[in-house]
């Protein structure tokens, strides 16, 4: 095996062939000056080594990955890791990562560059106006400064020390220390209860809960607080919303195409064969649009009912919310005029209530 040929960052599939071992054979190479046999010196042939997430086919002459990951070099043993690791920073030096299994970082991310995975995603740095998207989670142990370009995009939780001017999307809940100037959706609760425990600025939604020490600040920035709707089913309704009609207009073209071939046929007698099929494919066409409108339809229905019925959701503020955030809780709003000390916000029938903090 010619291990200096393995790229120690080669991505992989599971099952692809990693490396194959030949056994060396070599047998008399000759006579000495007085006759004799020269016989080679004894060649010991080199064992396949392999570690966790390699196995070896029967004969044990090829090794091949279990999981998709990247391929190292571990000790003399091929290893296949699930999760990638990066030593430094993220940069030119390294390039955008796009990754099946999960990503640790041990440096920094820089702007302009993205991180894609498929599992978890783990920066020990400071992330700059780059894209984070992961299957799973993503743990910023500082933070993201995000210039107004950095990306956050989980379908499990997020953590991290402090958010700036990002936009941040997540299946589950937000855990920060400080959130300022961003754009967050997230599904389950929005957390903001560390040393700062700081929201000022930016449009934040959450499915259940917003909770913070201080929201907004002394000088009236204007910040703005929504709880009670999955933020990902409002998402997805209005995308149905504009997805819908533009379905309909298309199935009453086809009916006009339907329409007048028939019409034609009516009073000719018979259809050119290039207008037979094309009344042929039109006529599929609109079985096909049909079944995906019923769906659409349907998957439209059920949201705009789960939208009508959601009216729980709390905003929770320990120490102060000031003058210039506004709350909305399943479509009922509340301005905040005057400074609010150690309150929840509630809805209470077609009115916000501001009850003592708990």
């Amino acid at each position: 095996v010619d291990f200096k040929n393995l790229d120690l960052i080669t991505l992989v599939k599971k099952g692809d062939l990693l490396a194959t071992y030949t056994p060396v054979f070599v047998g008399e190479i000759g006579y000495d000056v007085m006759g004799g046999l020269l016989k080679p010196k004894q060649v010991k042939n080199f064992p396949f080594r392999v570690g966790k997430n390699v196995y070896l086919s029967e004969d044990r002459l090829q090794a091949f990955a279990g999981t998709d990951g990247h391929v190292v070099i571990d000790y003399d043993k091929i290893v296949v890791h699930d999760t990638y690791f990066v030593q430094g920073d993220v940069d030119v030096s390294v390039g955008n990562i796009d990754f099946v299994g999960s990503v640790r970082i041990n440096g920094s991310v820089r702007a302009g560059y993205y991180i894609h995975a498929t599992g978890d995603i783990e920066v020990m740095g400071i992330v700059e106006g780059a894209e984070l998207v992961a299957g799973g989670s993503i743990i910023l142990s500082k933070g993201i400064q995000g210039m107004n370009r950095g990306v956050l995009e989980a379908k499990g939780n997020i953590i991290a020390k402090f958010i700036e001017h990002t936009k941040v999307k997540t299946g589950g809940s937000l855990h920060a220390d400080s959130i300022l100037h961003s754009t967050v959706y997230a599904s389950g609760e929005i957390n903001c209860t560390g040393r700062k425990g700081l929201i000022s600025g930016g449009d934040l939604r959450s499915g259940t809960l917003i909770t913070a020490k201080v929201i907004g600040s002394n000088m009236g920035t204007n910040t703005v607080l929504e709880v009670g709707l999955d933020p990902m089913v409002i998402e997805r309704f209005n995308k149905l919303s504009k997805e819908i009609p533009k379905v309909q207009d298309e199935m009453m073209k086809i009916d006009q195409i339907i329409t007048f071939l028939n019409k034609r046929k009516n009073q000719t007698g018979k259809l050119e064969p290039d207008k037979i099929v094309m009344l042929q494919k039109s006529t599929q066409n609109k079985i096909v649009l049909a079944t995906q409108l019923k769906e659409l339809q349907e998957e439209f229905d059920n949201l705009n009912l789960q939208i009508e019925n959601k009216r729980d959701g709390k905003v929770k503020v320990s120490s102060v919310a000031y003058p210039g955030v506004v709350i909305t809780i399943s479509n009922i709003k509340y301005y905040v005029r005057d400074p609010i000390q150690y309150a929840q916000f509630v809805r209470d029938g077609a009115d916000i209530k501001v009850n003592p903090y708990i």
